[in-house]
């Protein structure tokens, strides 16, 4: 929403039931849209309609997280399929806000996940335009091509986990390469 309160975009009703959240909430959490979003698409309104039920499900998905954090955090890892150990522990048990570590022995590499291979390689993974507005897309894999060879360089070099890496790019696909080769 703007600064009056409008609606700046919303999703139509097709885009909404195509989208990773929504096959989340439809694989894991099926009672959430009874009264909500129809499970199966709805006749009566065109594709192009706005999915209007987003509110309501996302408040309903969003107490569920709260009322069952660990359970939910689970669903999420397990329903995405992502690479790592989420660990045995939900919690740390500490009381206090600052000190509560929620899954305190997961490990998980943010940039494997990310770069993960799928089907949709040569799909469009980023698009950067420079301020004389050239504009460079990269697919999937030839991002994370980019991102195993300085990954590769940067080990060469002797730098390793833990090592603190500096740099000075520019905001574009570089930084972002070597971001995730960090």
């Amino acid at each position: 929403m703007n600064s009056n309160g409008h609606l700046l975009w919303q999703p139509s009703v097709a885009s909404a039931k195509r989208s990773n959240l929504f096959g989340f909430i439809r694989d894991q959490y099926p009672d959430l849209l009874e009264g909500v979003a129809s499970k199966k698409p709805d006749t009566t309104q065109p594709d192009s309609a706005p999915f209007d039920g987003g509110g309501e499900l996302w408040r309903k998905l969003h107490r569920e997280s709260i009322r069952h954090t660990g359970l939910f955090w689970r669903r999420v890892w397990e329903h995405f399929d992502l690479l790592g150990d989420l660990g045995e522990r939900d919690s740390n048990g500490a009381v206090e806000l600052f000190e509560h570590r929620f899954f305190p022995d997961w490990k998980m590499n943010f940039s494997e996940n990310l770069l993960a291979s799928c089907d949709a390689d040569e799909a469009c993974a980023v698009i950067a335009c420079d301020e004389s507005g050239v504009s460079r897309k990269w697919n999937r894999k030839e991002l994370r091509e980019q991102v195993i060879k300085l990954a590769k360089w940067m080990q060469s070099k002797g730098i390793r986990c833990g090592d603190r890496v500096a740099g000075v790019l520019p905001n574009g696909i570089e930084a972002l390469i070597a971001f995730l080769a960090t």
